[in-house]
């Protein structure tokens, strides 16, 4: 708390740091739609309305490659775009409801509650009928705010990452940081493919580990080159 301090004391809201003009998808629209516009705009989530344009849900880029990753769904095997009941969807059958939201006259420091209580890592700003406005994430609400207030804002969001509450042996290793190799901090649970594998198959291990990325080899087992989420969704799009 005390590191809010110092954002409580500005007169900064939240339509001075966000986003304006946030691009965003109709309950109603097919769930295709929102896999171009997130393509298109090069975003990982997006706000859904209802038809009076008010804020009823979000949908990420792991909704939608949950949705064509689902069973049954033709194309998902060979990488061909799912021509499929599913992809025709509306958006509100896989958005989710609880969205992190704050009003445009929201001091920052209620701002910055909202985000570190979320997994989403940014809000999405409304007006008082409930129609979004602007979007805020962390990185952008650091560029925005006032650098009187920027150290204890940086302070607190770290405060927030896993990394800091993770076990004992966890902190004292980013505290002793110094001489380590990469060895020392690399993940050995990791999703690895072959370059000749079925989209589908990688898509789902990624979903099932809740991994980000594929790292893939070829037939002798070195790296041949990486895949993302927006790289698969930009393939099943």
């Amino acid at each position: 708390a005390s590191h809010l301090a110092a954002l409580a004391d500005t007169s900064l809201t939240a339509a001075d740091v966000m986003t304006p003009e946030p691009v965003t998808v109709a309950e109603s629209a097919p769930i295709r739609e929102a896999s171009r516009l997130m393509l298109d705009h090069h975003l990982k989530r997006l706000p859904v309305i209802n038809e009076a344009g008010q804020l009823s849900g979000i949908v990420s880029r792991v909704n939608l490659l949950r949705t064509v990753a689902a069973p049954g769904i033709p194309g998902v095997e060979d990488g061909h775009s799912p021509e499929s009941e599913s992809a025709s969807a509306p958006v509100a059958r896989i958005m989710t409801k609880d969205v992190p939201a704050v009003q445009e006259n929201a001091p920052v420091s209620h701002l910055v509650n909202v985000i570190i209580s979320t997994r989403l890592n940014r809000a999405v700003v409304v007006d008082a009928n409930q129609r979004p406005v602007g979007v805020v994430s962390d990185a952008e609400l650091i560029e925005r705010v006032t650098p009187e207030a920027r150290p204890g804002l940086v302070a607190t969001l770290v405060r927030s990452l896993p990394l800091l509450h993770g076990s004992d042996e966890t902190q004292e290793l980013a505290r002793h940081a110094h001489g380590k190799t990469a060895k020392d901090f690399m993940q050995e649970d990791y999703v690895q493919a072959s370059r000749d594998e079925a989209i589908g198959a990688v898509l789902k291990r990624m979903l099932d580990r809740q991994k980000k990325i594929a790292v893939l080899v070829d037939e002798d087992g070195r790296l041949a080159g990486m895949v993302d989420r927006r790289d698969l969704l930009a393939a099943l799009a």
